[in-house]
Order: structure tokens, then sequence, then C-alpha cells
């Protein structure tokens, strides 16, 4: 008897999903779209005195913009931002000089309707930059890259649904609510914090919180579970701080897999000479296991179309454990091969292993320990192992 309630205890502290009847793979997240658009301006003055000093002065300007549109079918995001700099030194005689930046990005996916189970897409990319440095006369030439393939499968992120359930856990545990909260309205709730991009965009980046809490409070309310009318103070704070990346870290959970290729090409660089066209195939897969266990790997290649290409691929598997709300293991590796063709080149062949323990300590305080192993092979050298042990303390200074 005392076997089978361990036991049961044991699943119910791993695999709290197989209790609540959901799974992390249930998650589609909902169609979303924000824009946002930020001004900056600065001036700073200075006076000294002198027979050979003159009023030095420094300033920019600049506009910042995003346009972010997601479903399943369809998503795009379009950033860009310009700049202006300039500044004039305090020696007498010395000339002002300005400095202009102005870049955009615009990347689109669509997955095809009607074909291969609507998991065959086709994607693109295009992005420009144009600037001149402070030193120069003048701007370089614009800088323009072009990027487009097709590609298969998807992945979700449905870490928003983590975090739903640890709502979930955390009122039980308070005893807000005594029975969980129905798989549908955990799927409703994710939904509304996958759309936090949203709410700020709308209200403002202080006043969202207003209109975003009260609509995750809603789902709750529509789905009868808690005991009052209104929300108490203490699951009021627990959402509040789940909700917040800074005061509760987590890890991502995504499922799914995807293979994708493209072929892409620089059309003008800096110097205005345009560059060899260039391959970059992916493969990706990802899996949560439970709600605490992340299993993902991910396998790259590329190479430029040139006499004498190098061949790259690199693959990483990564596997990460929620020890606690508090602790994060991170475990990774990373196995990389570089083949060049060109004559009296040897290939390279890489690998590292690092594992992390993350301790968030407050809201304030963070500790991390990573072990590393680390190895090398060029040719038919004999490669040597590397071992490393770091600690980093971080403090959130606001």
């Amino acid at each position: 008897m005392r076997k089978a309630v361990f036991l049961a205890s044991l699943v119910v502290c791993l695999f709290p999903s197989l209790v609540l009847g959901i799974s992390l793979t249930d998650y589609q997240f909902p169609e979303s779209s924000y824009q946002e658009l930020y001004l900056d301006a600065a001036l700073n003055q200075g006076n000294s005195s002198g027979d050979s000093v003159q009023m030095s002065y420094s300033g920019l300007a600049r506009i910042d913009g995003r346009v972010v549109y997601r479903s399943l079918p369809f998503e795009y995001a379009i950033t860009g931002y310009g700049a202006v700099n300039f500044e004039r030194g305090a020696v007498e005689g010395e000339d002002a000089e300005s400095a202009h930046d102005l870049y955009m990005n615009i990347i689109g996916k669509k997955y095809l309707q009607g074909m291969a189970d609507d998991k065959l897409f086709g994607f693109g990319e295009v992005s420009g930059h144009y600037r001149k440095l402070m030193a120069m006369d003048e701007a370089d030439d614009p800088r323009v890259e072009i990027l487009g393939g097709v590609g298969y499968g998807r992945v979700i992120d449905a870490t928003v649904l983590a975090r739903a359930i640890r709502i979930n856990e955390d009122l039980m545990k308070y005893n807000i609510i005594q029975t969980n909260i129905p798989d549908d309205a955990l799927i409703e709730m994710a939904q509304v914090i996958e759309r936090e991009s949203e709410f700020r965009s709308k209200y403002g980046p202080v006043e969202y919180k207003k209109y975003y809490y009260d609509e995750v409070v809603k789902v709750l309310k529509d789905a009868g579970v808690l005991m009052q009318d209104e929300l108490p103070p203490m699951g009021v704070i627990r959402i509040e701080e789940i909700l917040d990346p800074a005061k509760e870290p987590m890890s991502a959970r995504e499922h799914g897999w995807v293979v994708r290729a493209g072929v892409g090409v620089v059309a003008s660089d800096y110097d205005g000479e345009a560059g060899d066209p260039y391959l970059q195939a992916t493969g990706e897969y990802t899996r949560p296991l439970g709600i605490r266990f992340q299993f993902s790997d991910k396998l790259q290649y590329a190479t430029v179309f040139e006499d004498d290409p190098t061949h790259n691929v690199t693959n990483t598997l990564a596997y990460t454990y929620e020890l606690s709300n508090r602790i994060d293991w991170y475990n990774t590796w990373n196995l990389s091969y570089m083949h060049p063709t060109a004559e009296g080149l040897d290939d390279l062949i890489g690998n590292n292993l690092s594992s992390t323990f993350r301790y968030y300590i407050a809201n304030l305080w963070e500790v991390a320990a990573t072990f590393t192993f680390a190895h090398s092979k060029y040719g038919d050298e004999d490669g040597v192992w590397n071992q490393g042990l770091s600690l980093v303390l971080r403090y959130r200074l606001r």
C-alpha cells in the first residue's frame, strides 16, 4: 500500500499533466497581431573654458518599429529602424560629424492549405541595410540579402500552456480552487498568455497589465472553478509572478518537427559587390516529456556555392529538466563537422558537452554552475579533451 502511494505521489510530482489529463502537445497558438513604434531622441552639450576649445555636443534620433502577424496558416514579421547620430568635439575648429543608419527586415511563412496535411510551407526573408559611419565622408553601398525556400512540418511553442498549468497547480496549492481547471479552459488561458505582446501594443507598456491579467482571471471565472466571486490577493500575486519571466523564469516547452531548405544570396554588400549563393538546410525535432522535461535535437547544414566549397554540419542535442520552480537543469551536446574541399585542408570535428544547474534565488539573484567538456580534432591529429567548471552569480538591478 505504501509503495502504491509513493508511486502515485511520484507521478503527480513528475507528470502533473497525467493528473490534469492535458499534454503540452495539445497546444496550438491563436491568431494574433500587434504593432510597435518607438521614437528616441537625445542631446548632450558640454561647456569648456580656454582659448583652444569650443562648445561640444552630441545627439541622436532613432525610430524603431515592428509589425507582427501570426496564425497557423500564415505568419510574417516586419522590423526596422532608422537612426541619425551627430557630434562635435571640443577642440577649436573641429567640424561636426554625422552618421545615419537605416535597416529593414521582412520574414514570411505560408503553409499551403490542402497539401501534405497542411504541413508544407514556403518561406522567404529579405533584409536591407544602408549606413554612413561617423568617420566616413560617404555612405556605404546598401547591403541587401535575400533568402527563400520550402519546408515541411511545424514546431509549436507551448511554454504558455506550461505557465497556465503552473497557475492551476498554485491555485490548488493555496486552496483558491478545489478542482482542476478544465482542459479547454487551460488552452484558452494559454492563448491569452500568448497574446501578451498584443495587449502591450494596444494599451501601452504599463497599463496593459490590467487588461492582460483581467483576461486571464476571466477564464477562471468562466470555467466556474473559483470558490469566491473575486480572485483573492494571493491568487492575484501568484498569477502576476508566474506570468512574469523575470520573476519566475521557465525554460522553453516546444513540440513538433520541421525540415526546411533554402537558397540565399547577398545581392549587394557594403562594398557594392554581390556574394556567391549559399544553401541552408535544417531539421528539428522537439518534444516535452510531461510538464517538466524537454527534449530537442537540431541538425543544420550550410555551404556556399563557390569553387572548392566548405561543407558545414552541426547537430545540437538538448535535454532540460525543471527540478522545481526555482531550479532548472540544462544539458546540451553540440557536434560540429567542417569538410573543406580545397586541396591541402583537413576536416575539423568538434564536440562540446555542457551541463548547467541554474538556481533562481527570490526575484533578484541567480546562480548557475556549468560543467563543460570540449574536444576538437583536426585531420589525423590526436584530439584532446578539455574540462571546465564555471560559477556565475547574477544580480537583477531592476
